[in-house]
């Protein structure tokens, strides 16, 4: 009887310490580059989409992640994401479009920020921690990160928007600003989030009823032509979770 029970505690001990030495939970969040309501997928090289475009390059970065309130924590896996940032999207060649959360997703609504935050912004690339060292999406130590890159075609004409701050003073562009950029053009954004845990961007929402082919490039000016007609579409729910 003492032996059975002492076998019976080491043995609880022992699953509890293997149990101690499991890795923490981590969820994954997918993002789907979408075209309207109907969630029609976008990929990216190819133009069989309702919309005919040909997206070449889509990224952007995401930062300030809450679910119901309460702050979640980014995995640093030391490529696409670290403990602050999420670099989703990509080129012809590769993409990326998860992000992976430490611990468990339940429903709730999430919200979380497009953009780099400031205090990260306007450091050197070439010492910063991935993703924010890739040379893509980044413009000068004074105006920082692109915050979203969209390069594509339509009727094979090209067509350009670079997001990032505006209005960054420092002594040259090779300097910091010390003081918050005169258009941060950060955008906070908030879905309903399922069990799916699958959150789709809508380039309709962004994009729908324009001509791209006589459109100007925006580079995240708002005086800028083409801005003025597609910046205030970023106040729009670009962001939606996936319908049930």
């Amino acid at each position: 009887m003492k032996r059975n029970f002492l076998y019976t505690f080491y043995s609880s001990l022992l699953s509890v310490g293997l149990l101690g030495c499991l890795p923490n939970e981590t969820s994954v969040l997918s993002i789907r580059p979408v075209w309207g309501n109907t969630a029609a997928p976008i990929l990216l090289c190819q133009s069989n989409n309702s919309a005919a475009l040909n997206v070449e390059q889509l990224q952007f970065y995401l930062s300030d992640f809450y679910l119901n309130g309460q702050r979640l924590t980014l995995v640093d896996n030391g490529i696409e994401q670290n403990a602050d940032v999420v670099l989703v999207g990509g080129d012809c060649s590769q993409s990326h479009w998860r992000v992976e959360i430490e611990g468990h997703l339940p429903k709730g609504i999430l919200s979380f920020t497009l953009g780099v935050p400031f205090e990260l912004n306007h450091r050197n690339p070439l010492t910063q921690a991935s993703p924010l060292n890739v040379p893509e999406m980044f413009w000068t130590w004074q105006q920082g990160h692109k915050f979203l890159r969209l390069d594509l075609k339509q009727q094979n004409e090209g067509w350009e928007f670079h997001l990032g701050s505006i209005g960054c003073q420092s002594a040259s562009v090779m300097r910091s600003p010390t003081q918050p950029c005169v258009q941060a053009n950060r955008y906070q954004y908030s879905v309903e989030l399922n069990e799916s845990h699958v959150v789709e961007f809508d380039l309709n929402a962004l994009l729908g009823g324009l001509d791209l082919t006589t459109l100007p490039d925006c580079m995240g000016d708002p005086e800028q032509q083409g801005c003025k007609t597609v910046m205030p579409r970023l106040n729009l729910p670009l962001f939606r979770g996936e319908h049930e």
